[in-house]
């Protein structure tokens, strides 16, 4: 199989030819190792950060934005977004707080991205 790319680790910008056999790559294009190692796991097992809201309970702001500590598998995106509209955070919320350790059991923490005061 054959793919092209574009590469959005640096500004380089560099189009990938990604071809894979089996579980042979080989990568073209690439000015950089992290460039390679970019299309590697987009070919092997494509990895997503995701940043959402999470509702908040006695806050001066109703939503507090989040992330996830590291990105995670593009297949356990929709897991995460399920969860994530289940959570009710609790202010006063800081920065950097973890809202939610290990999150769906994805070895990553849900972190606060925004401060919310209480009422």
């Amino acid at each position: 199989m054959k793919k092209e790319m574009t590469c959005i680790i640096c500004p380089n910008g560099c189009l990938l030819t990604v071809e894979t056999e089996k579980e042979c790559v080989r990568i073209l294009g690439a000015k950089c190792e992290r460039g390679k190692q970019y299309a590697y796991t987009e070919m092997m097992d494509p990895q997503r950060t995701v940043t959402t809201t999470v509702l908040v309970e006695n806050g001066t702001e109703p939503l507090c934005s989040v992330r996830l500590s590291k990105a995670v598998s593009k297949g356990a995106v929709f897991t995460v977004m399920r969860e994530t509209r289940k959570l009710r955070a609790r202010a006063p919320i800081a920065i950097g707080d973890v809202l939610t350790a290990n999150l769906c059991g994805l070895g990553c923490d849900l972190l606060a991205t925004r401060n919310v005061s209480a009422r």
